[in-house]
């Protein structure tokens, strides 16, 4: 066998073996566990404002995501019958598994506040809501979430009616649920504060 071939041959056998390990090990998951839904996640070069080694990790696409009670700060009364029934829903159209905490095993849960109602011809409410892996303490991701109802006079309704509350709560939901799927793209580094959206 002349040299070149030689090596690549050898190189090949280098390959399969490191795929072995990965496949075997499990490098690419926190806690090396077949089945594990929170992974570690190759820092990308271009990771803006991180510095390198930066602990970045994501869940899986099937994780199980738990709903803490979705609390109410706001100044204004809000409906909140089955509201954390409704984020979970919303997080569960992104592909994750979703339910209220105590009903699922939890690979992360969502801590969310709603903290700014306002009344008008567009209801509009902000959310503040944070990510935390199983076994942390910190959040992963924390930022805020905006949704609005539609116009009353599209309704055909009173500016102060409740359930222009609740759908711009609901729209609010999905933004929040929009935004969890999107970190999971780039991984998550421990928290360092309020991420603007």
């Amino acid at each position: 066998m002349t040299k070149p071939s030689w090596m690549l041959v050898l190189a090949g056998v280098v390959f399969a073996a490191a795929g072995l390990y990965v496949g075997r090990n499990c490098s690419l998951a926190t806690g090396c566990d077949a089945g594990t839904a929170i992974h570690s996640v190759r820092e990308p070069k271009d990771w803006a404002n991180k510095p390198r080694g930066t602990d970045l990790r994501s869940l899986a696409p099937d994780a199980a995501i738990c709903v803490n009670p979705v609390k109410n700060l706001s100044d204004q009364p809000v409906d909140m019958e089955h509201v954390d029934e409704l984020l979970a829903s919303e997080i569960a159209k992104t592909g994750y598994r979703a339910a209220k905490i105590g009903d699922l095993a939890c690979d992360a849960t969502a801590y969310t506040e709603i903290v700014h109602v306002s009344n008008g011809q567009r209801v509009q409410a902000e959310l503040e809501f944070r990510l935390v892996f199983a076994g942390e303490q910190a959040p992963r991701f924390s930022a805020t979430a905006k949704g609005q109802s539609e116009s009353a006079e599209l309704l055909q309704s009173d500016s102060s009616d409740p359930s222009r509350a609740r759908a711009a709560i609901l729209a609010a939901f999905a933004d929040q649920a929009r935004k969890i799927q999107l970190a999971q793209r780039q991984g998550m580094a421990p928290y360092a504060g309020v991420q603007q959206p």
